[in-house]
């Protein structure tokens, strides 16, 4: 997974979120076990199709949606120390592991250290290029320091301000600097995840779940459609990573929420963020000390040494940052 404002405990309660925790734990099983790990087997591409690109989308704005939408209940006090306290615990749950893996980045070459500063003061991606992968957690800092104007307002003045907030980034890739595309389908999907909570999207849509498969699936043909061209299809597909995340809920809430409950689940939902900002970092020491030669060994290796070593690493690191955390909050009491 990737970033959210809240971290679930590593043990299944009655009160997690079970549709929530299985998305999480099965979408972030995509990216690492699937579209990451498949790119290092023989060149890389024999795993994706011409549709793979547009699907992702949808992947990755689900993560950010449902950032979006845990922080949409957000009822804390509005003056400078309530926002305070709001960035204090958000951005303490992701920025010092995310500064931690953009080192290892560096160190192993990933990344080249200019644009490691970039991502480091979360301005790569308005001023391009930003790190592979970790763009991701880039673009959700900001998502997160603008979230606050999309939560304290009333309901309907949040809306007006994320139409505000979304076209101030078109106008300032036209008239100041190209914005990384991205980062105007997933600030979509990050309000739209908002406006779901607030407005009780969710329940909403329970008994429409057929009517809102149809309006998703036809979202898909233009994002498809406009791969091509990096603008119009971050633009083309707003539609499908709004409505896909939404689905996707409401699916789970109607046939798959004890699922999600299984401690599988919740841990790798728990490990999700770690997983995802740690897994090239595996990948790539795996590549680097284990390679055979054949695609199918390189599978092999990944498979049984690989992706068994980023579950380990983010667990460990994962757990220990939050037994850090608790620490130094008791120490604060």
């Amino acid at each position: 997974m990737i970033p959210t404002a809240e971290r679930p405990h590593p043990h299944p309660h009655p009160y997690r979120d079970g549709s929530v925790d299985l998305i999480r734990a099965l979408l972030v099983l995509y990216v690492i076990a699937y579209l990451h790990l498949g790119g290092y087997v023989a060149g890389g591409e024999r795993h994706v199709h011409w549709s793979t690109p547009a699907l992702t989308n949808v992947v990755l704005g689900t993560f950010t949606f449902l950032s979006g939408y845990v922080l949409g209940r957000w009822k804390g006090r509005t003056g400078a120390r309530g926002l305070g306290r709001f960035y204090q615990r958000r951005l303490l749950r992701i920025y010092p592991l995310y500064l931690l893996a953009l080192a290892m980045f560096v160190v192993l070459w990933l990344t080249d250290y200019r644009t490691a500063i970039k991502a480091v003061f979360a301005v790569s991606m308005f001023w391009p290029q930003p790190p592979m992968t970790l763009w991701f957690v880039t673009m959700i800092i900001v998502c997160y320091l603008l979230a606050p104007a999309l939560i304290i307002p009333t309901r309907r003045r949040s809306l007006f301000a994320a139409l505000i907030l979304w076209l101030s980034i078109l106008l300032f890739t036209f008239a100041v600097h190209a914005v990384d595309p991205r980062m105007l389908t997933q600030f979509a999907a990050f309000a739209g995840g908002i406006a779901c909570r607030r407005f009780d999207l969710r329940g909403l849509a329970q008994q429409r779940l057929l009517t809102l498969a149809t309006f998703f699936a036809l979202s898909m043909a233009p994002a498809i459609a406009a791969l091509r061209w990096p603008l119009a299809g971050a633009l083309a597909a707003i539609p499908s990573v709004v409505l896909g995340p939404l689905f996707l809920l409401v699916l789970t809430d109607r046939h798959f929420a004890a699922l999600g409950r299984h401690r599988i689940i919740v841990f790798l939902s728990y490990i999700s963020f770690a997983a995802y900002l740690f897994h090239r970092v595996v990948f790539e020491l795996v590549k680097r000390l284990l390679w055979p030669t054949s695609n199918g060994a390189q599978l092999t290796v990944l498979l049984l040494v690989g992706l068994p070593a980023v579950i380990a690493l983010s667990a460990l690191v994962q757990t220990g940052y939050d037994k850090l955390l608790s620490s130094d909050t008791e120490k604060r009491a």
